[in-house]
């Protein structure tokens, strides 16, 4: 785990701070993986070898939402049966169930369980104090840039179409 932190380190320092927005989307591309190890690494640490990220992620949107399996394979681009397998983790585990779909009685519309939610949050404020440790190393006028910044990338992602929806340009040649 210091190995990652110090990589990140490393890049976030030995690059200029007059970045325009090619430089930002190439050093967040540089950091996203080496941030979702760190998260993975500490989970594991945890004695939480069987939760990942991407359960957590599930919990949280499926409360937002309950959905199908094949809308959340379509959302996520994955194919039907590695949603399903999952979905059967998380339902083995008791924190999501299945509800049948009031408008296609075939369906099964995907909800999370009081016990998946207790799970999901505990796992968000475990994974939240342990980033906040690494993040306190920022200087103040880091911590000030990062106030800005990500909000503001918040806003973009809020406001701009859903993944799904994105027009994406043709394939390089």
């Amino acid at each position: 785990m210091r190995l990652i932190i110090k990589e990140v380190d490393n890049f976030v320092n030995s690059h200029p701070h007059d970045w325009d927005a090619h430089h930002i989307s190439a050093a967040l591309l540089h950091l996203m993986p080496r941030f979702g190890r760190l998260m993975a690494l500490f989970i594991q640490s945890q004695g939480e070898s069987e939760t990942t990220i991407q359960q957590v992620r599930y919990l949280f949107m499926l409360k937002e939402n309950p959905i199908t399996t094949s809308e959340l394979a379509r959302k996520h681009k994955v194919t039907l049966q590695a949603a399903s397998a999952q979905v059967q983790g998380l339902v083995d585990k008791g924190w999501v169930q299945r509800i049948p779909d009031p408008n296609d009685r075939r369906q099964f519309r995907l909800e999370v369980t009081p016990d998946g939610m207790a799970h999901a949050h505990k796992a968000r404020e475990r994974l939240t104090a342990f980033l906040s440790t690494f993040i306190e190393r920022l200087a103040p006028e880091e911590k000030h840039a990062a106030g800005i910044f990500l909000p503001a990338l918040d806003r973009l992602l809020s406001e701009g179409p859903a993944p799904d929806e994105v027009d994406l340009p043709p394939p390089l040649p």
